[in-house]
Protein backbone atom coordinates (compact mmCIF):
# COMPACT_ATOMS: atom_id res chain seq x y z
CA UNK A 1 0.00 0.00 0.00
CA UNK A 2 1.75 3.34 -1.58
CA UNK A 3 0.44 6.88 0.17
CA UNK A 4 -0.65 7.32 -3.50
CA UNK A 5 -2.97 4.69 -3.33
CA UNK A 6 -4.49 5.85 0.07
CA UNK A 7 -5.03 9.78 -1.26
CA UNK A 8 -6.52 7.95 -4.03
CA UNK A 9 -8.80 5.95 -1.62
CA UNK A 10 -9.25 9.14 0.81
CA UNK A 11 -10.31 11.65 -2.82
CA UNK A 12 -12.73 8.68 -3.29
CA UNK A 13 -14.54 8.35 -0.74
CA UNK A 14 -14.93 12.40 -0.52
CA UNK A 15 -16.30 12.43 -4.31
CA UNK A 16 -19.14 9.51 -2.77
CA UNK A 17 -19.81 11.80 0.32
CA UNK A 18 -19.89 15.07 -2.31
CA UNK A 19 -22.38 13.04 -4.92
CA UNK A 20 -24.29 12.22 -1.82
CA UNK A 21 -24.53 15.76 -0.63
CA UNK A 22 -23.14 15.20 2.37
CA UNK A 23 -21.47 17.93 4.23
CA UNK A 24 -18.73 16.01 5.70
CA UNK A 25 -16.97 12.91 5.75
CA UNK A 26 -15.27 11.19 8.81
CA UNK A 27 -12.50 8.95 7.73
CA UNK A 28 -10.55 6.80 10.65
CA UNK A 29 -7.46 5.84 9.98
CA UNK A 30 -7.24 2.12 10.63
CA UNK A 31 -10.75 1.98 8.43
CA UNK A 32 -8.76 3.47 6.01
CA UNK A 33 -5.74 0.88 6.76
CA UNK A 34 -8.35 -2.54 6.09
CA UNK A 35 -9.67 -0.31 2.88
CA UNK A 36 -6.42 -0.72 1.18
CA UNK A 37 -4.37 -3.62 3.36
CA UNK A 38 -5.02 -6.35 1.46
CA UNK A 39 -2.16 -9.29 1.52
CA UNK A 40 0.54 -6.71 2.90
CA UNK A 41 3.45 -8.72 4.71
CA UNK A 42 3.46 -9.14 8.36
CA UNK A 43 4.90 -6.76 10.35
CA UNK A 44 4.23 -3.91 7.79
CA UNK A 45 0.71 -2.94 9.68
CA UNK A 46 2.50 -0.48 12.08
CA UNK A 47 4.38 1.41 8.81
CA UNK A 48 0.96 1.38 6.89
CA UNK A 49 -1.00 2.97 9.98
CA UNK A 50 1.89 5.46 10.32
CA UNK A 51 1.42 6.23 6.11
CA UNK A 52 -2.25 6.48 6.98
CA UNK A 53 -2.22 8.76 9.63
CA UNK A 54 0.18 10.77 7.46
CA UNK A 55 -1.98 11.20 4.37
CA UNK A 56 -4.95 12.03 6.10
CA UNK A 57 -2.79 14.81 8.42
CA UNK A 58 -1.39 16.12 5.07
CA UNK A 59 -5.28 16.47 3.97
CA UNK A 60 -6.29 18.01 7.00
CA UNK A 61 -4.14 20.78 6.22
CA UNK A 62 -6.19 21.63 2.86
CA UNK A 63 -9.04 23.09 4.04
CA UNK A 64 -11.56 22.60 6.86
CA UNK A 65 -11.50 19.88 8.87
CA UNK A 66 -10.92 19.04 12.64
CA UNK A 67 -9.38 16.01 14.53
CA UNK A 68 -12.42 13.65 16.17
CA UNK A 69 -10.28 11.69 18.01
CA UNK A 70 -6.39 10.63 18.22
CA UNK A 71 -4.24 9.07 20.56
CA UNK A 72 -1.56 10.40 22.61
CA UNK A 73 1.41 9.20 20.28
CA UNK A 74 -0.94 11.26 17.50
CA UNK A 75 -0.66 7.96 15.19
CA UNK A 76 -2.31 4.81 15.43
CA UNK A 77 -5.47 3.17 14.07
CA UNK A 78 -7.87 5.36 16.16
CA UNK A 79 -6.98 8.61 14.67
CA UNK A 80 -10.59 10.29 13.36
CA UNK A 81 -10.91 13.34 11.58
CA UNK A 82 -13.46 14.69 10.15
CA UNK A 83 -13.44 16.87 6.96
CA UNK A 84 -15.81 19.51 5.29
CA UNK A 85 -16.97 18.26 1.87
CA UNK A 86 -16.00 19.20 -0.65
CA UNK A 87 -12.74 19.27 -0.15
CA UNK A 88 -10.49 21.94 -2.03
CA UNK A 89 -8.88 19.99 -5.44
CA UNK A 90 -8.88 16.50 -3.88
CA UNK A 91 -12.81 15.89 -4.97
CA UNK A 92 -12.37 16.79 -9.26
CA UNK A 93 -9.33 14.89 -8.83
CA UNK A 94 -11.32 11.60 -8.02
CA UNK A 95 -14.39 12.12 -10.55
CA UNK A 96 -14.93 9.10 -12.35
CA UNK A 97 -13.87 9.56 -15.73
CA UNK A 98 -17.70 8.31 -16.46
CA UNK A 99 -19.07 11.28 -14.63
CA UNK A 100 -17.11 13.90 -15.51
CA UNK A 101 -18.24 17.24 -16.97
CA UNK A 102 -17.91 16.38 -20.72
CA UNK A 103 -16.27 19.97 -22.83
Amino acid sequence: MTREELRSEMNAQFWRAKTQDRGYIEVNAGELYRTLSGNLPKGAEKSAIADCCAVMRNEFRKGEAEVVFEAPKMVGPALTIRYTVPRPKAVAAAAPDAEAPQA
